[in-house]
């Protein structure tokens, strides 16, 4: 919170709290050059290592300390690898034979994907692609029949006021399993996780470097320069709508087949 709070405002003891909170992480968490960490002597969450993680990353990109950033990026391509980085399906604790992933975990690496890729130190364009249009997307609540009766067993009716349920649409699933909601939890550190990293993913979607736009990901987006309007995954198709746009490039994912892409 400190670096991001000097990114908004400039005040330099907030940079000087982050870099000491980086520098304690960096010393005793995230130490070793090939990204491996340890949170947890016995069963590690892995969210509360991301979520450090993340702290460091907003340290190194309110400083620009590059060598921060590459440490932030191993750790990153490690964590990545304790999954199936093609779904997004990444467990709450950090065993390969867990059952279950929360979106925190999801939208924690989304969330790093993106600053890693934006500050230049990597391109992780297709991962954040594959895990938002999967695990993460489908991880929203947005169907109240997905929970079932209210708690008193009754079902709601259309004269009522809004239930618990109803009140929860637009909040995130814990416990997924790779096919469905699970057993229908929802713990609310999902909502405010998976939350968070909807701005950086609509943020990113289009950008704009002088006379450059860019469409970084095909997803339904309006903007100053140009709106998108994706069709995918029911068709094939995405339509672009220019505005104020000299030049645009446009980023075709890894899953395409390059040859089979035409523009009209």
């Amino acid at each position: 919170g400190s670096g991001l709070f000097f990114r908004v405002t400039g005040y330099p003891p907030a940079l000087e709290l982050s870099r000491g909170l980086a520098r304690w992480a960096l010393t005793r968490m995230f130490k070793h050059e090939d990204g491996h960490y340890e949170f947890g002597t016995f069963h590690p969450h892995f969210h509360h290592g991301l979520y450090a993680l993340m702290g460091v990353c907003e340290y190194g990109v309110a400083a620009g300390d590059r060598a921060v950033l590459e440490r932030v990026d191993a750790c990153y391509r490690w964590a990545r690898s304790i999954g199936d980085p093609v779904v997004g399906f990444y467990p709450e604790w950090m065993t390969f034979d867990y059952k279950t992933v929360e979106i925190c975990e999801v939208a924690d690496l989304v969330w790093l994907a993106l600053y890693l890729t934006r500050a230049g130190i990597g391109d992780y364009w297709d991962d954040v692609d594959r895990w938002v249009r999967n695990l993460y997307v489908e991880g929203q609540y947005r169907d109240v029949a997905l929970l079932g009766l209210d708690p008193a067993g009754v079902a709601p009716q259309a004269d009522q006021p809004p239930t618990v349920q109803q009140r929860m649409l637009g909040s995130f699933f814990g416990w997924l399993t790779p096919n469905s909601a699970g057993s229908c939890h929802i713990m609310h550190c999902c909502t405010a996780n998976g939350a968070r990293t909807l701005y950086p993913v609509w943020d990113s979607i289009v950008t704009r470097d002088g006379d450059l736009v860019r469409v970084n990901l095909l997803l339904n987006r309006a903007s100053p320069w140009l709106d998108v309007d994706s069709y995918l995954p029911a068709q094939g198709k995405v339509v672009l709508r220019v505005k104020d746009a000299p030049n645009v490039a446009v980023r075709i994912p890894q899953w395409c087949v390059p040859f089979e892409v035409s523009v009209t």
